[in-house]
Protein backbone atom coordinates (compact mmCIF):
# COMPACT_ATOMS: atom_id res chain seq x y z
CA UNK A 1 0.00 0.00 0.00
CA UNK A 2 1.12 3.56 -0.71
CA UNK A 3 1.44 6.11 2.07
CA UNK A 4 2.45 9.77 2.16
CA UNK A 5 5.69 10.95 3.75
CA UNK A 6 4.85 13.81 6.13
CA UNK A 7 8.41 14.57 7.21
CA UNK A 8 11.87 13.08 6.84
CA UNK A 9 14.57 14.48 9.10
CA UNK A 10 18.27 13.79 9.50
CA UNK A 11 18.37 13.50 13.31
CA UNK A 12 22.15 13.27 13.61
CA UNK A 13 24.94 11.66 11.62
CA UNK A 14 23.60 8.58 9.84
CA UNK A 15 20.28 8.55 11.73
CA UNK A 16 16.94 9.59 10.22
CA UNK A 17 13.38 9.92 11.45
CA UNK A 18 10.70 9.24 8.87
CA UNK A 19 7.06 10.15 9.49
CA UNK A 20 4.42 8.44 7.36
CA UNK A 21 0.67 9.07 7.23
CA UNK A 22 -1.03 5.71 7.64
CA UNK A 23 -4.38 5.63 9.50
CA UNK A 24 -4.62 1.85 9.07
CA UNK A 25 -1.20 1.04 10.56
CA UNK A 26 -1.41 3.67 13.30
CA UNK A 27 -4.71 2.16 14.46
CA UNK A 28 -3.70 -1.51 14.35
CA UNK A 29 -0.05 -1.41 15.42
CA UNK A 30 1.15 -2.71 18.78
CA UNK A 31 4.53 -1.99 20.43
CA UNK A 32 7.28 -4.17 19.02
CA UNK A 33 5.68 -4.70 15.62
CA UNK A 34 7.34 -3.56 12.40
CA UNK A 35 6.65 -2.49 8.83
CA UNK A 36 8.30 -3.42 5.53
CA UNK A 37 9.26 -0.51 3.28
CA UNK A 38 10.19 -0.53 -0.39
CA UNK A 39 13.27 1.67 -0.39
CA UNK A 40 13.54 2.37 -4.11
CA UNK A 41 11.55 2.55 -7.32
CA UNK A 42 13.84 0.16 -9.22
CA UNK A 43 14.42 -3.59 -8.83
CA UNK A 44 17.74 -2.89 -7.09
CA UNK A 45 17.45 -3.37 -4.19
CA UNK A 46 14.71 -5.89 -4.91
CA UNK A 47 13.73 -6.72 -1.34
CA UNK A 48 11.81 -4.58 1.12
CA UNK A 49 13.46 -3.60 4.38
CA UNK A 50 12.01 -4.14 7.89
CA UNK A 51 11.72 -1.16 10.26
CA UNK A 52 10.42 -1.05 13.82
CA UNK A 53 7.54 1.31 14.53
CA UNK A 54 9.18 3.98 16.68
CA UNK A 55 6.18 6.09 17.60
CA UNK A 56 2.45 6.49 16.93
CA UNK A 57 1.09 10.03 16.64
CA UNK A 58 -2.39 11.45 17.21
CA UNK A 59 -2.60 12.64 13.59
CA UNK A 60 -2.62 9.00 12.37
CA UNK A 61 1.05 9.07 11.42
CA UNK A 62 3.80 6.68 12.43
CA UNK A 63 7.48 7.47 13.01
CA UNK A 64 10.30 5.23 11.81
CA UNK A 65 13.77 5.75 13.30
CA UNK A 66 16.57 4.20 11.26
CA UNK A 67 20.29 4.24 10.58
CA UNK A 68 21.83 4.34 7.11
CA UNK A 69 23.95 1.19 6.95
CA UNK A 70 23.72 -0.03 3.35
CA UNK A 71 22.24 0.51 -0.10
CA UNK A 72 18.60 0.07 0.94
CA UNK A 73 18.67 2.55 3.81
CA UNK A 74 20.83 4.92 1.76
CA UNK A 75 18.15 5.01 -0.93
CA UNK A 76 15.47 5.45 1.73
CA UNK A 77 17.26 8.52 3.10
CA UNK A 78 16.77 10.22 -0.29
CA UNK A 79 12.95 10.09 -0.05
CA UNK A 80 11.50 13.59 0.29
CA UNK A 81 8.59 15.05 2.22
CA UNK A 82 5.38 14.70 0.20
CA UNK A 83 6.52 11.59 -1.66
CA UNK A 84 4.61 8.32 -1.60
CA UNK A 85 6.25 5.22 -0.16
CA UNK A 86 5.23 1.57 -0.47
CA UNK A 87 4.58 0.10 2.99
CA UNK A 88 3.29 -3.19 4.44
CA UNK A 89 2.31 -3.57 8.08
CA UNK A 90 1.93 -3.87 10.93
CA UNK A 91 3.75 -7.20 11.00
CA UNK A 92 5.03 -9.64 13.60
CA UNK A 93 4.36 -10.24 17.27
CA UNK A 94 5.21 -7.41 19.62
CA UNK A 95 5.83 -6.98 23.32
CA UNK A 96 3.46 -8.52 25.87
CA UNK A 97 2.36 -6.03 28.53
CA UNK A 98 1.22 -7.48 31.85
CA UNK A 99 -1.07 -4.82 33.29
CA UNK A 100 -0.62 -6.19 36.81
CA UNK A 101 3.08 -5.32 36.77
CA UNK A 102 3.96 -1.66 37.35
CA UNK A 103 7.78 -1.73 37.09
CA UNK A 104 9.08 -1.75 33.51
CA UNK A 105 12.75 -1.71 32.51
CA UNK A 106 13.63 -0.92 28.89
CA UNK A 107 17.16 -1.63 27.61
CA UNK A 108 18.38 -0.33 24.25
CA UNK A 109 21.65 -0.82 22.44
CA UNK A 110 22.19 1.78 19.70
CA UNK A 111 19.41 1.78 17.11
CA UNK A 112 17.75 -0.90 19.26
CA UNK A 113 15.97 2.03 20.87
CA UNK A 114 13.68 2.17 17.81
CA UNK A 115 10.85 -0.14 19.03
CA UNK A 116 11.09 0.91 22.68
CA UNK A 117 9.62 4.42 22.40
CA UNK A 118 6.29 3.05 21.15
CA UNK A 119 6.39 0.60 24.06
CA UNK A 120 7.03 3.46 26.51
CA UNK A 121 4.11 5.37 24.96
CA UNK A 122 1.80 2.46 25.68
CA UNK A 123 3.14 1.89 29.20
CA UNK A 124 2.81 5.58 30.07
CA UNK A 125 -0.97 5.40 29.60
CA UNK A 126 -1.11 3.80 33.06
CA UNK A 127 0.09 6.54 35.42
CA UNK A 128 1.00 3.91 38.03
CA UNK A 129 3.66 2.44 35.77
CA UNK A 130 7.29 3.20 36.52
CA UNK A 131 9.43 3.20 33.38
CA UNK A 132 13.23 3.08 33.44
CA UNK A 133 15.17 3.32 30.16
CA UNK A 134 18.76 2.14 29.80
CA UNK A 135 20.20 3.57 26.57
CA UNK A 136 23.67 2.44 25.54
CA UNK A 137 25.81 3.10 22.48
CA UNK A 138 29.39 3.62 21.35
CA UNK A 139 29.24 7.42 21.20
CA UNK A 140 26.88 10.23 22.23
CA UNK A 141 25.79 10.65 18.59
CA UNK A 142 24.28 7.16 18.80
CA UNK A 143 22.06 7.98 21.80
CA UNK A 144 18.67 8.77 20.31
CA UNK A 145 15.16 9.97 21.28
CA UNK A 146 16.04 10.48 24.95
CA UNK A 147 13.86 13.60 25.26
CA UNK A 148 10.87 11.66 23.93
CA UNK A 149 11.25 9.17 26.78
CA UNK A 150 11.65 11.93 29.34
CA UNK A 151 8.42 13.53 28.13
CA UNK A 152 6.75 10.22 28.99
CA UNK A 153 8.14 10.54 32.55
CA UNK A 154 10.62 7.70 32.05
CA UNK A 155 13.76 7.64 34.16
CA UNK A 156 16.68 7.61 31.72
CA UNK A 157 20.11 6.04 32.33
CA UNK A 158 22.79 6.40 29.66
CA UNK A 159 26.14 4.78 28.99
CA UNK A 160 28.57 5.11 26.10
CA UNK A 161 31.63 3.02 25.39
CA UNK A 162 33.80 6.12 24.91
CA UNK A 163 32.33 8.04 27.86
CA UNK A 164 31.17 10.93 25.63
CA UNK A 165 27.85 11.03 27.50
CA UNK A 166 26.58 9.21 30.58
CA UNK A 167 28.51 6.44 32.31
CA UNK A 168 31.50 5.04 30.43
CA UNK A 169 31.19 1.35 29.62
CA UNK A 170 28.64 -1.13 28.33
CA UNK A 171 24.93 -0.68 29.00
CA UNK A 172 24.84 -4.20 30.43
CA UNK A 173 27.29 -3.08 33.14
CA UNK A 174 25.07 -0.16 34.12
CA UNK A 175 22.05 -2.47 34.07
CA UNK A 176 23.83 -4.96 36.35
CA UNK A 177 24.61 -2.26 38.93
CA UNK A 178 20.97 -1.16 38.84
CA UNK A 179 19.68 -4.70 39.34
CA UNK A 180 21.99 -5.23 42.31
CA UNK A 181 20.14 -2.46 44.15
CA UNK A 182 16.67 -3.61 43.16
CA UNK A 183 14.33 -5.34 45.57
CA UNK A 184 11.30 -5.30 43.27
CA UNK A 185 10.87 -8.82 41.85
CA UNK A 186 7.70 -7.96 39.96
CA UNK A 187 9.41 -6.17 37.10
CA UNK A 188 9.67 -6.86 33.39
CA UNK A 189 12.69 -6.20 31.18
CA UNK A 190 12.23 -5.39 27.49
CA UNK A 191 15.42 -5.23 25.40
CA UNK A 192 16.48 -4.56 21.83
CA UNK A 193 19.98 -4.28 20.43
CA UNK A 194 22.96 -6.37 19.31
CA UNK A 195 22.70 -10.08 20.04
CA UNK A 196 25.63 -10.07 22.46
CA UNK A 197 23.97 -7.35 24.51
CA UNK A 198 20.65 -9.20 24.52
CA UNK A 199 22.32 -12.39 25.69
CA UNK A 200 23.93 -10.57 28.63
CA UNK A 201 20.76 -8.66 29.58
CA UNK A 202 18.84 -11.94 29.46
CA UNK A 203 21.42 -13.62 31.71
CA UNK A 204 21.38 -10.80 34.27
CA UNK A 205 17.57 -10.67 34.38
CA UNK A 206 17.40 -14.45 34.79
CA UNK A 207 19.74 -14.34 37.80
CA UNK A 208 17.34 -11.90 39.49
CA UNK A 209 14.30 -13.93 38.48
CA UNK A 210 12.96 -11.09 36.33
CA UNK A 211 10.96 -11.77 33.18
CA UNK A 212 12.75 -10.57 30.03
CA UNK A 213 11.46 -10.03 26.50
CA UNK A 214 13.87 -9.43 23.63
CA UNK A 215 13.28 -7.94 20.19
CA UNK A 216 15.61 -9.66 17.73
CA UNK A 217 17.24 -7.93 14.80
CA UNK A 218 17.52 -10.27 11.82
CA UNK A 219 17.69 -9.77 8.07
CA UNK A 220 14.30 -10.39 6.48
CA UNK A 221 13.44 -10.88 2.84
CA UNK A 222 9.64 -11.02 2.91
CA UNK A 223 8.48 -10.20 6.44
CA UNK A 224 5.62 -12.67 6.09
CA UNK A 225 7.19 -16.04 6.91
CA UNK A 226 7.23 -17.23 3.32
CA UNK A 227 10.96 -17.13 2.55
CA UNK A 228 12.15 -18.68 5.86
CA UNK A 229 15.21 -16.43 5.76
CA UNK A 230 15.07 -15.07 9.32
CA UNK A 231 15.19 -18.28 11.35
CA UNK A 232 16.47 -18.15 14.92
CA UNK A 233 17.29 -21.13 17.14
CA UNK A 234 14.98 -21.56 20.14
CA UNK A 235 14.41 -24.30 22.71
CA UNK A 236 11.26 -25.18 20.79
CA UNK A 237 13.09 -25.49 17.48
CA UNK A 238 13.73 -22.91 14.79
CA UNK A 239 11.32 -19.99 14.74
CA UNK A 240 11.03 -17.06 12.38
CA UNK A 241 11.68 -13.53 13.55
CA UNK A 242 9.13 -12.03 11.14
CA UNK A 243 6.17 -14.26 12.08
CA UNK A 244 6.93 -15.70 15.52
CA UNK A 245 8.78 -12.55 16.64
CA UNK A 246 10.48 -10.17 16.45
CA UNK A 247 9.78 -10.25 20.21
CA UNK A 248 10.53 -13.45 22.12
CA UNK A 249 10.70 -14.46 25.74
CA UNK A 250 14.46 -14.37 26.39
CA UNK A 251 14.30 -17.80 28.02
CA UNK A 252 13.20 -19.32 24.69
CA UNK A 253 16.33 -18.36 22.78
CA UNK A 254 19.34 -20.63 22.36
CA UNK A 255 22.02 -17.95 22.71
Amino acid sequence: MKAKIISHLNVTGHYYRLQIHSPQISKKARPGQFVMLKTGETLDPLLRRPFSIHKINKDKTIDILYKVVGKGTSLLSDFKKGADIDIIGPLGNGFTINKKIKSHILVAGGIGIAPLLFLAQELSKDKKNKIVLFAGARHKEDILSVQDFKRLKAEVKISTEDGSIGKQGLISELFEVFLAGQNEPKSVVYACGPKGMLREISRLASIKGISCQVSLEERMACGLGACLGCATDTKGGYKYVCNDGPVFNAGEIRW
